[in-house]
């Protein structure tokens, strides 16, 4: 008896055994490299490469019969590379909606895709709505809907809008959809993610808050094992963007480039150093020589406006979105309700003064992160812990010159955002080391 179990498990001996004997990596490393060929003739996804691979071990240990239990359901199953001896989709809840649909039928018509012509599809779904919704799917596909429910008990009655009690949903306490998947640690967070031949970046930044970059020396950190490329100003694109990601672009600046010659505040980026790992990329950072003409620097925002003060965007105009340069002044608002003069007139006591609060960040569990590749078909895929995924890729298709069909950007779970992953960090330098 062979079992195969969820692919998207780590540990091989969690996949694939036989009469308790599980897998080891060897035979895991020795079958894919064999069945390399025939993975990429039939373009199969990881879950179906490993369908393949666990598939092959257990022919070549002679089992007679395999117990599967794997994938989502449709698209995202395993099953899909094989005909199995019969399909089953138990009930069906609210669980990756990220990737089925957000409504229970949208889920079961998913899941539904396993259906496989002549192949009996079993069900235990008790709500007789979503079974209809499987078995009409099942007919669909020439499937054999087989239902394996306690018809003897009738159906919960419909509730019907005549009979809600007024105010009844209100100090309901209501789960949250993700939440069994979060607190279980089964939710995929950026992080998570793991592809075979990742490489690893990691930025020199600005020890200076103004300076000029005369030069970078490459030779010592490309001279490091393992580094792969350095990246600088000379290789990125010079075309001025906001990190912000609004849909309308009059709410942003456009004071920003993926690499700047000029550095304007402490900690922004000066090279990234691609490499085999985050060791040998932090090594590479480190033996990276920057030549620096240091500029005179404002930290004061009353001081910055001032008549006089160094300018640091001295070259940005209003075409990219900045009120004044010539007085480090971005924008100004002004604000007023009803008829501000005649209520100051007549108060009896007015007061002026100059309010300051602490500076701010959004304090998310999850940190900024992503990873970037070029597929087969020329695509620039982007998978990136963000809030506004669309707009990040209209952003990438601008500074890269792409068109926007060749150029995906997608998330899962998110760890928290509250707005701050609604500015793009890391999502153009990673797009820039996967092109080059």
């Amino acid at each position: 008896m062979g079992v195969y179990t969820s692919p998207h498990l780590v540990s091989v001996c969690e996949r694939v055994t036989v009469d308790g004997e599980p897998m080891s990596e060897e035979a895991f490393a020795a079958w894919t490299e064999r069945l390399q060929g025939e993975i990429e003739r039939l373009d199969a996804s990881f879950f179906e490469a490993t369908t393949v691979i666990a598939f092959a071990d257990l022919a070549a240990r002679g089992v007679d019969i395999a117990v599967i239990e794997v994938g989502l359901g449709g698209r995202l199953d395993a099953t899909n590379v094989i005909t199995p001896l019969a399909s089953v989709v138990t009930k069906i809840a609210l669980e990756h909606t990220d990737y089925l649909g957000p409504t229970l039928a949208g889920i079961a018509r998913e899941k539904a895709g396993i259906a496989k012509p002549d192949v009996p599809f079993v069900t235990g779904e008790p709500n007789p709505e979503i079974r209809r919704v499987l078995v009409e799917e099942a007919h669909a596909r020439g499937a054999r809907p087989i239902v394996v429910v306690d018809t003897r008990r009738p159906p919960p009655p419909k509730a019907s809008p005549e009979d809600a009690v007024a105010g009844a949903a209100f100090g309901r306490s209501l789960p949250a959809p993700a939440g069994p998947q979060v607190v279980r640690g089964a939710a995929p967070y950026t992080f998570d993610t793991a592809m075979e031949g990742t490489l690893h970046i990691k930025l020199l930044r600005s020890p200076h808050p103004h300076a000029k970059i005369i030069s970078i020396d490459k030779t010592a950190a490309l001279n490091v094992a393992g580094v792969q490329a350095v990246l600088t100003f000379e290789d990125a694109p010079d075309r001025l963007f906001s990190t912000a990601r609004h849909e309308r672009a009059w709410m942003d600046p456009d004071d920003t480039r993926v690499l700047d010659n000029v550095v304007r505040f402490v900690g922004q980026r000066v090279a990234a150093v691609v490499a085999e790992t985050e060791a040998s990329a932090e090594e590479g950072c480190r033996r990276l020589k920057v030549d620096y003409d240091i500029l005179p620097a404002v930290t004061d925002p009353a001081q910055a406006i001032a008549p006089g003060a160094p300018l640091i965007h001295g070259d940005k105009t209003r075409e990219q979105r900045v009120t004044n340069a010539q007085r480090n002044i971005v924008a100004v608002s002004h604000g007023e309700y009803g008829d501000v003069a005649s209520a100051l007139a007549q108060a009896a006591v007015t007061y002026e003064g100059t309010f300051t609060t602490q500076r701010v960040q959004h304090a998310a569990l999850e940190t900024h992160g992503g990873l970037a590749w070029v597929d087969s078909a020329g695509v620039l895929n982007v998978r990136s812990s963000t809030q506004v995924p669309f707009l990040t890729r209209r952003a990438l298709a601008d500074i890269f010159d792409l068109a926007p069909d060749k150029v995906r950007v997608f998330c899962e779970r998110v760890g928290g955002g509250f707005g701050g992953k609604q500015e793009m960090f890391v999502e153009d330098i990673l797009a820039l080391a996967a092109i080059k």
